[in-house]
């Protein structure tokens, strides 16, 4: 009885297959495991609509650069936390502003030099405060008088007041770059006036853009040098928590490194207790965060403000020798509610 002949190769190539599925195995288990082996994220639930805070922890010691970025559901990515770990450590403290249009967070740190990642699903968290998803945070629009002593609102909607209340949330031109700035205004408009020989023409067509380059470079420092300002008006109410007109006074808080602008009824005098919610009613205030560049605010400052606000864009939140401060590239405007819970 014969043999059914067989492909001479067909077992040589069954093992070759069963060899490189064994040897790959651990590596392709290394690789899927290994981006955020031993790194966890705690601190929920968190919240929309809030500045959470929240606990990197990780298995290996990490140092270096940490950050969490907020992935979009429109596909965007925005960085909300920043740090630098200067020595290895298992833990870090971390904070971020949430809102309705991120889907997930990536946290990101390096052990012994290699990344390491995970993401965090936000897709289920509890149903923000209804009054928060309804109110749109008012525009910066320039007012007759920035920074007035006194702010007369007259405004019967909540909306309106809000956008009374921020056209006083502007921060002054730097009268130092003024100077500089006319400088080289002058400089260029000599130079279109020079005589337009072949050999001139380029001459001027070369220190044009130089000349504009150094007033934008002179405006952009000179505003970075200004300090940090928190805006804060906290809106006239009536007893059924509904916005009415009255007048606000303003008061200046200068600190260390940054300043609060806060405007509200029947201030104190300055060594008195800061303005803030009446006790027991529901009141409503509208801020401005004007903090270009870290460190920017201390975050305890906005937390004595309020937790829930509602924030036309994310901040950054830097962790720096231990405390967290805010800061943006763009003005911030927002709304913040108080009230029983």
């Amino acid at each position: 009885m014969s043999r059914r002949p067989t492909a001479p190769g067909f077992p040589m190539a069954i093992g070759a297959l069963l060899a490189f599925a064994l040897l790959s195995a651990p590596l392709l288990a290394s690789q899927a495991a290994g981006d955020g082996q031993g790194l966890r994220f705690e601190g929920s639930p968190f919240l929309n609509y809030a500045i959470n805070r929240a606990v990197i922890e990780s298995e290996e010691s990490f140092e270096g650069p940490a950050f969490i970025d907020g992935l979009r559901w429109d596909g965007g990515r925005v960085r909300l936390f920043e740090a630098r770990v200067a020595q290895r450590s298992r833990s870090l403290d971390a904070a971020f502003y949430c809102d309705e249009s991120l889907r997930s967070l990536e946290i990101s740190v390096r052990v012994d030099g290699r990344p390491r990642r995970i993401e965090y699903d936000l897709s289920q968290l509890a149903e923000p405060d209804p009054r928060l998803r309804s109110l749109i945070p008012p525009l910066v629009v320039a007012g007759s008088d920035p920074n007035p002593a006194h702010l007369v609102i007259q405004s019967s909607s909540l909306e309106g007041a809000g956008a009374a209340a921020a056209s006083v949330f502007l921060r002054s031109a730097p009268r130092r770059a003024w100077p500089a700035l006319a400088a080289a205004l002058l400089a260029a408009c000599i130079a279109t006036m020079l005589p337009r020989t072949a050999s001139r023409r380029g001459r001027v067509a070369l220190l044009l853009p130089v000349i504009a380059s150094l007033a934008a470079t002179l405006l952009v420092a000179f505003q970075a040098s200004e300090p940090p300002i928190l805006f804060v008006a906290m809106l006239p109410s009536s007893g059924g928590g509904a916005p009415v007109s009255g007048a606000l006074d303003r008061r200046v808080e200068d600190h260390a490194g940054y300043s609060v602008l806060r405007y509200a009824s029947g201030q104190g005098e300055p060594g008195g207790r800061e303005a803030g919610p009446a006790s027991g009613a529901d009141s409503v205030a509208v801020i401005g965060i004007s903090a270009p560049l870290p460190p920017g605010i201390p975050l305890a400052v906005i937390d004595g403000v309020g937790r829930s606000l509602r924030l036309s864009s994310p901040p950054l939140v830097s962790s720096r020798e231990g405390s967290l401060t805010l800061s943006s590239p763009e003005m911030v405007t927002g709304w913040v509610l108080h009230g029983k819970d």
